[in-house]
């Protein structure tokens, strides 16, 4: 658990840097993402674990992506450019990290599959969704054997198997 919170660092001194957060807010969001990995190492882990994490995630790239557009404004009205930068990739690689964990513990749990699924092909994360792609059409086809096909909606994500 302490290696995940040594990799925010740099992210984390990159919002920093760019003020997108104070140093209090920063001593916030490790607080509660040191919580969030803390429930996520118990033993009875639960899927609704995972998903409170993923929206705590989510709702925090909401607020920094609202500042870093009131900044780059402010930066324009300057002639400058706002400049890519480690912070603005990190929080969904991180939300990317968390579906990954939650789909190894709950194996079977094909709702989580698709939320996962769903999430990279809103980032545009092409070759990650081509793997998540792959793994849930090779994982899930042992269950689907036992569930109604019209239920799962894989035509969507353009799965190459017929699992009929």
């Amino acid at each position: 658990m302490q290696y995940q919170l040594e990799r925010m660092l740099p992210e984390l001194e990159d919002l920093e840097s760019r003020k997108l957060f104070s140093r209090s807010e920063i001593k916030e969001i490790v607080r509660k993402r040191r919580d969030f990995e803390y429930m996520l190492k118990r033993p009875s882990t639960l899927k609704r674990d995972y998903l409170r994490y993923v929206q705590y995630e989510t709702e925090l790239e909401d607020v920094r992506r609202a500042r870093k557009k009131v900044i780059s404004h402010s930066l324009l009205s300057k002639g400058e450019k706002w400049r890519g930068s480690l912070c603005d990739r990190a929080s969904a690689m991180r939300i990317m990290f968390i579906y990954e964990r939650a789909v190894t513990r709950f194996k079977g749990d094909l709702d989580l599959w698709f939320r996962f699924l769903e999430y990279c092909r809103a980032q545009g994360s092409r070759r990650f969704q081509k793997v998540c792609v792959l793994r849930t059409c090779l994982k899930s086809s042992i269950l689907l054997r036992n569930q109604s096909m019209n239920a799962v909606p894989f035509r969507s994500f353009n799965c190459p198997w017929n699992l009929g």
